[in-house]
């Protein structure tokens, strides 16, 4: 289940974690597979860069061991055209899990689940929020993003979609 439903819009990092989820599964030999991730569906089509996780999730369901950088960057620049390469320097900065406060296992439990599997942690019905000299950050890259595109449709509405975390 890779979303947050309290806070579809908001930045989490969880590209890497279910990256590493299907691959460990296929490894274990588990050969199919329905992920729920309604990310941004239950309100709009958009959310925390939820194109790209819908389009990475079903990569990696044919393909769980490709190149990730290499999926991710080939979405970018096509579905975000000229602001691709911006683009793929918001997603790798949004998606730093140490670039998020309270990212501290709440008890015990989950103290321990943390050490026995290492990564970015929170629980579903909560939110992690970003480091606000992060957010200034991640606005000063969406702004070149959004620049670059000029005017051209369908990717000026996509890169100011993608700000929607951040406004």
């Amino acid at each position: 289940y890779y979303s947050i439903p309290k806070s579809p819009f908001l930045p989490f990092p969880n590209l890497a974690a279910f990256t590493r989820d299907l691959r460990v599964m296929h490894d274990c030999g588990v050969t199919g597979m329905f992920i729920q991730a309604n990310e941004g569906a239950i309100v709009s089509d958009s959310g925390d860069l939820v194109e790209l996780k819908w389009y990475l999730m079903a990569q990696l369901m044919w393909n769980p061991h490709q190149d990730v950088e290499t999926v991710i960057r080939d979405f970018c620049n096509g579905y975000y055209g000229p602001a691709g390469p911006d683009m793929l320097r918001y997603v790798s900065a949004s998606q730093r899990p140490e670039n998020f406060v309270n990212n501290e296992p709440e008890n015990d439990f989950h103290r321990g689940l943390q050490q026995k599997y290492p990564g970015f942690h929170t629980l579903t019905s909560s939110h992690a929020p970003m480091n606000p000299d992060k957010l200034e950050e991640l606005d000063a890259i969406l702004l070149a993003a959004v620049a670059k595109t000029g005017d051209q449709q369908p990717y000026l509405d996509r890169v100011r979609s993608s700000r929607l975390p951040l406004d």
